[in-house]
């Protein structure tokens, strides 16, 4: 009997003993979750009054007063990523996308599974990167199907634009096929969009943010001739790189300002 109630009495030590010891109070990881962000780009062609831009609709330069017609207008933007508040980033994998003013399901980019967080900026291309001009045959909207590629000259054609312009009544045809990646008819540009004051980009568990951006494709013409004088280019070289980074980074793919301007964020 001795033996049995000492063990008993042990037993009831350990529990009070047990009972007694303070709580583990630190705190477990909180998954935050992620939302995802999408981008509408709407397209419009002018300066002060800007015209609504689609296929088959007739618009006017501004400066140039070209009255032009376009039947195909695409290009690339790639490489995105979203910067924190904190100043890390979300990145896109295989982050190539193909805008193609005929196909309305291209002019709305949707990125998913981003972190729950308050968002700076979003980084991204205009253009491919020199890697994937020279990886041969790819897939999705890098294929050489989408007809945005060269090669004779083993590269991508970073803009297309075609369709016909009005000289002396008439309708000409017109064709800018604007590529070049490396050396000095490069054209490949990098550009930043600034989330601040009341378009502050902020992801939430679940929900998607959405962007909107105005595209205005007025400024290849910003620098470059008149249509009627210069109505075709189908290699790299100083023609194409006008039209794309224009004077003093007055280009298309250059100014961020006025050709890809950002409207609202919700």
């Amino acid at each position: 009997m001795k033996t049995i109630k000492l063990t008993i009495a042990a037993a009831t030590i350990i529990l009070g003993l047990s009972a007694c010891k303070k709580k583990d109070t630190t705190p477990t990881a909180v998954d935050a979750g992620t939302g995802s962000v999408s981008v509408s780009l709407d397209h419009r062609f002018g300066m002060m009054n800007e015209q609504v831009m689609a296929i088959d609709s007739t618009v006017i330069h501004p400066m140039k007063g070209d009255t032009m017609t376009f039947s195909k207008f695409k290009y690339f933007i790639t490489n995105v990523k979203f910067k924190k508040a904190d100043g890390t980033y979300w990145t896109e994998n295989e982050s190539y996308h193909l805008i193609d003013l005929s196909k309305p399901e291209s002019l709305k980019l949707t990125f998913a599974n981003l972190p729950v967080a308050n968002y700076t900026e979003m980084a991204y291309t205009l253009g491919v990167d020199s890697t994937r001009n020279v990886s041969g045959a790819q897939t999705g909207d890098l294929a050489t199907t989408n007809d945005m590629y060269w090669s004779w000259n083993s590269g991508y054609i970073m803009l297309k634009a075609e369709g016909t312009y009005k000289n002396n009544k008439q309708d000409k045809i017109f064709a800018f096929h604007l590529g070049g990646f490396s050396g000095a008819n490069n054209i490949v540009t990098k550009r930043t969009m600034t989330f601040d004051g009341s378009n502050v980009l902020n992801v939430t568990k679940g929900n998607t943010a959405a962007i909107s951006i105005q595209v205005n494709p007025r400024l290849l013409w910003h620098s470059a001739p008149s249509v009627k004088t210069l109505n075709m280019i189908h290699m790299p070289g100083a023609e194409a790189k006008l039209m794309a980074l224009g004077d003093g980074g007055m280009g298309f793919f250059a100014n961020q300002l006025y050709s890809f301007k950002l409207i609202s964020v919700k």
